[in-house]
């Protein structure tokens, strides 16, 4: 069944992988990419709505701008865009941080028209990746690792995709669990997530990232995967290759886990305050990172593994959970690198401090 795509604040929940393919298949062919002369345009604010005026093919026309296209402005302390005085798109350009990439008033623009309103632009020279390929892309991976469609969302701002693949309780991170004498039922529920988030409104294409989820536990795995909307740097081969490259980092950092759970510590409360410093948690939340230090109980003696846990719990903190989103993927992306660590030189006796 065909949705329009006509509200600022356009939102289609997926049904199922098909339901997901289908919807963006119809966006990408309703999507149009008008080139434009930007000089001497101006974008008016009335009765809250912003339009932009520019020379399409010889004519002159007049668009709504969706305030989705520059949300630097709403962001600006203190100022609100309806109401504003007549903005030339030099200022929009410079408030927005050129993100656009047109540094130019007299160069031609590519500006994406969707719904019937302008919702991002680039250079003539930016080459974006269309969202179906990269969701089609990224399913088929998934799938053929065993994955399958968990849930998956669409706004204007780009498509949002989760794979759940199978589930680890039987693998060697699994067997590593249960001999180290944790909970075992957590496993029942325990799986390795696939986050796809693709963006038409900034310079990136797409970013995925994996996360273990055990209980209420979450572990980044491997690196984030950063596509960009550039000539010669965003590509789908390039998108396939860095997912098969995520793939072995999974698998290298289940192994380094497991090395974790054979790791003695004898000061538990010392090595967490010590990880918390050698990772710079404190740099990102360092009031997240108190209260998990002043709310940690542990045994006399613990594992490397035990304490990796009790980090990984910093954004479910009620600090924690109130942090914005980029924060807490700074915090579990600084949690990973302790993978790397040294625990040994983490685990000292006497008073350490945050």
């Amino acid at each position: 069944m065909k949705r329009e795509l006509s509200s600022v604040d356009c939102l289609a929940n997926f049904a199922d992988e098909l339901d997901m393919l289908n919807f963006l298949e119809e966006m990408d062919a309703s999507d149009e990419w008008l080139i434009g002369n930007i000089s001497s345009v101006l974008t008016k604010w009335e009765n809250d709505e912003g339009r932009l005026t520019m020379n399409v093919g010889g004519e002159t026309k007049d668009y709504p701008l969706s305030p989705l296209a520059i949300p630097a402005l709403e962001r600006r302390s203190g100022d609100d865009a309806s109401g504003h005085e007549l903005m030339t798109i030099e200022q929009i350009l410079n408030s927005m941080n050129n993100y656009w990439g047109l540094h130019d008033e007299k160069e031609e623009g590519k500006f994406l028209l969707r719904g019937g309103m302008i919702l991002s632009a680039g250079s003539c020279q930016y080459e974006p990746i269309p969202q179906m390929d990269l969701a089609s892309n990224f399913a088929n991976h998934c799938n053929v690792n065993g994955g399958k469609f968990h849930s998956g969302f669409y706004t204007h701002e780009g498509t949002s995709v989760i794979y759940e693949a199978k589930n680890i309780k039987k693998s060697r991170f699994g067997s590593a669990w249960i001999k180290m004498g944790l909970n075992p039922s957590l496993l029942d529920e325990a799986t390795i997530l696939y986050q796809l988030h693709t963006d038409d409104i900034s310079g990136s294409a797409a970013r995925v990232n994996a996360v273990l989820k055990v209980g209420g536990s979450i572990f980044q795995l491997g690196e984030v995967i950063t596509v960009k909307h550039r000539v010669g740097s965003g590509s789908l081969n390039e998108f396939l290759s860095a997912l098969a490259q995520l793939d072995d980092d999974i698998s290298e950092d289940l192994g380094k886990m497991r090395i974790l759970m054979n790791t003695p510590i004898k000061n538990p409360t010392n090595t967490l305050i010590s990880a918390i410093k050698k990772a710079g948690l404190h740099k990102i939340s360092k009031k997240a990172c108190k209260e998990i230090a002043e709310n940690a109980f542990f045994a006399r003696e613990e594992t490397a593994f035990t304490i990796y846990i009790s980090l990984s719990e910093i954004t479910n903190t009620e600090i924690g959970s109130k942090l914005s989103g980029d924060r807490k993927l700074r915090l579990q992306a600084a949690i990973r690198t302790l993978l790397n660590a040294n625990w040994s030189k983490l685990d000292v006796a006497g008073d350490v401090e945050l």
